[in-house]
């Protein structure tokens, strides 16, 4: 796997060049030709000067237009650069009524627990003829979409198992160490989950509902434990073959980096929650 390099900047704290991370097709995206970043109104005059000497000619600006309204615009406006807005939220057209802004909100387009909690819904009373309809249809996942959802905590598995968990252990920075192993065992668990399509009902029942799967690897609570208890390479790398051996093959590992990106880092972009908060 790559890593995206790091540009280091006065006003953004999160700018680097993607280059190296691979793409749908089987290629790389290549070095120099695409960097991402934060918010960039806060640039100063010796960041901009380094960005035009990266060779910077067009800004895709994703802000909202009331983003952009009430922060205006950036110091790279005066520039001689290309400016594309294009903003990620679904802005409401002046026909929308308020019935469709508010099937954005609907049930099963929240989060597992949501989901999880209209599973044993009863319908007492109701004014609404088709209310057990839609109580259904929060509860629906397709056998494409559960498959799709094992494939995205594995990617979380393997990246806080393999790599994040490691590198705190390596540099003993407990912090670190117990972000990326909660993770690590959350990540896991729910990669069982989707695996036997279950909801996650929530971390406090989380135990208790993987212990009742119909397919579980023998022992997997333990190995569950274990990277709570000691967060260590041995720990991390047992639970991660317990999970390779029940699910890996949902993902291919060169697919690793890019899905990890595409959930968490670009979960914005597609107005997706990262898989942690789904």
């Amino acid at each position: 796997m790559t890593t995206p390099r790091w540009i280091e900047l006065d006003g953004v704290v999160n700018m680097r060049d993607v280059g190296g991370l691979p793409t749908t097709d089987g290629g790389v995206v290549a070095t120099g030709r695409l960097l991402r970043s934060d918010n960039l109104q806060d640039l100063s005059a010796a960041d901009v000067e380094a960005l035009e000497q990266l060779g910077v000619t067009d800004v895709v600006d994703l802000r909202s237009n009331a983003e952009l309204t009430l922060e205006g615009p950036g110091p790279l406006r005066a520039r001689d650069l290309t400016h594309h807005h294009h903003s990620l939220m679904v802005e409401q057209a002046p026909d929308e009524t308020a019935e469709a802004v508010g099937a954005r909100a609907l049930p099963w387009r929240g989060d597992d627990p949501v989901r999880d909690s209209f599973a044993s819904a009863r319908v007492a009373f109701s004014r609404v003829p088709d209310l057990d309809e839609r109580l259904a249809r929060v509860v629906q996942v397709s056998a494409d979409d559960w498959r799709d959802r094992t494939a995205g905590f594995v990617a979380q598995c393997r990246l806080h198992g393999g790599y994040f968990l490691p590198q705190a252990y390596e540099h003993g920075d407990p912090l670190l160490l117990a972000h990326a192993s909660v993770h690590l065992v959350t990540s896991a668990a729910r990669a069982l989950l989707a695996h036997n399509g279950v909801f996650f009902p929530g971390p406090k029942y989380l135990r208790a509902r993987v212990a009742g799967l119909a397919r579980v690897p023998e022992g997997f609570g333990d190995l569950l434990d274990a990277v709570i208890a000691t967060p260590t390479p041995m720990t991390a790398d047992a639970l991660l073959e317990a999970v390779e051996a029940a699910v890996g093959d949902t993902l291919p590992h060169e697919e690793t980096l890019s899905r990890f990106v595409l959930d968490n880092e670009l979960a914005w972009r597609y107005r997706t929650a990262p898989p942690e908060y789904s």
